[in-house]
C-alpha cells in the first residue's frame, strides 16, 4: 500500500526543523563556561556503558517532578 504525503504535513516538518536548527543555533550563542562544562560532564556519563542506565534513569526521574 503506497500512502501519500499530506503537502501540509511536510511544510510543517520544514519549517519545524528550520526552526530548531535556529534554536539550537542561537541557544549556543547564550552558553557560558559553566553550561559547557556540564554539558561536557554529561557527555563523558554517556561514554561509559555502567553510567548509562543510572544517567537515563536520573533523568527520567528529574522529568517526572
Amino acid at each position: 500500500m503506497i500512502l501519500e504525503e499530506n503537502p501540509r504535513i511536510v511544510q510543517l516538518t520544514e519549517e519545524a526543523v528550520t526552526y530548531t536548527k535556529d534554536l539550537i543555533e542561537s541557544s549556543g550563542k547564550h552558553r557560558n563556561f559553566r553550561d559547557n562544562s556540564n554539558r561536557k560532564r554529561i557527555a563523558r556519563l554517556f561514554k561509559d556503558p555502567d553510567a548509562i542506565e543510572a544517567t537515563i534513569t536520573s533523568s527520567i526521574e528529574l522529568m517526572r517532578r
